[in-house]
C-alpha cells in the first residue's frame, strides 16, 4: 500500500490537487464506481455516506454506492460489494471511508493505491474495497468515533465531493455512458 497523496481539508486548493492525483491513477477505460464505507450511527464513520448523499445531490455522472440512506457498513459489506461486482464486474473501484490516524494528521485527506480496509482501526476484519482509496483521518483514536463534530465531517466530506466534481468535469470527458 502506497500513499499518493496526502493534505489537509483546510488547504486552499485541495480538491483541485486530489481530482488531478486520483485521474493520474486511475484506470479511464473501466467504468468508475464510488464505494463509501460508514454509517450514520457513529459521526465519525459517516464521512463516506454524507460524502456518497452530497455526491447525489449534485447529479455526479460517476456510478456512487453508499449514503445516508443505504449506506454500507460492517453488517451489509459483503453482500453489498458482490452486488456491486455482479452489476459492474469491469469497473474501477475508488473506495472511500473515514480512518484513525496520528493526533497530527487528523483533518487530512489521504490517496493510496490500495483497497480500503475498513474496520481496522475498530480492530475488525472486513473486505477489502477497491482498487484506490481516499481516506478521510477523522480521529486518532476509536472511542473518539462519537465525540466528532458533524461540521469538521461534512466540511472533509465537501473537499471530497468537490474533487470528484472536479475530476469529472474536468479530466474526464465521458463517464459510464
Amino acid at each position: 500500500m502506497s500513499q499518493l497523496f496526502s493534505g489537509s481539508y483546510t488547504e486552499e486548493n485541495l480538491a483541485d490537487d486530489l481530482a488531478k492525483k486520483i485521474y493520474e491513477n486511475i484506470n479511464t477505460d473501466k467504468d468508475i464506481i464510488i464505494v463509501n464505507i460508514g454509517t450514520d450511527r457513529a459521526i465519525g464513520d459517516c464521512l463516506a455516506p454524507l460524502l456518497g448523499t452530497l455526491l447525489k445531490e449534485k447529479k455526479s455522472k460517476i456510478t456512487i454506492y453508499g449514503d445516508v440512506k443505504n449506506p454500507i457498513h460492517a453488517l451489509n459489506i459483503n453482500k453489498k460489494i458482490a452486488l456491486i461486482k455482479a452489476i459492474h464486474p469491469n469497473s474501477y473501484i475508488i473506495g472511500i471511508d473515514a480512518c484513525i490516524g496520528d493526533k497530527d494528521e487528523i483533518g487530512n485527506i489521504v490517496l493510496r493505491d490500495s483497497p480500503i480496509q475498513p474496520g481496522i482501526g475498530m480492530g475488525k476484519k472486513l473486505l477489502s474495497v477497491g482498487d484506490l482509496s481516499i481516506v478521510g483521518v477523522v480521529a486518532n483514536k476509536p472511542s473518539c468515533f462519537n465525540d466528532i463534530r458533524l461540521d469538521f465531517i461534512y466540511d472533509m466530506a465537501s473537499v471530497i465531493r468537490d474533487s470528484i466534481l472536479i475530476l469529472e468535469k474536468k479530466y474526464i470527458k465521458t463517464l459510464n455512458n
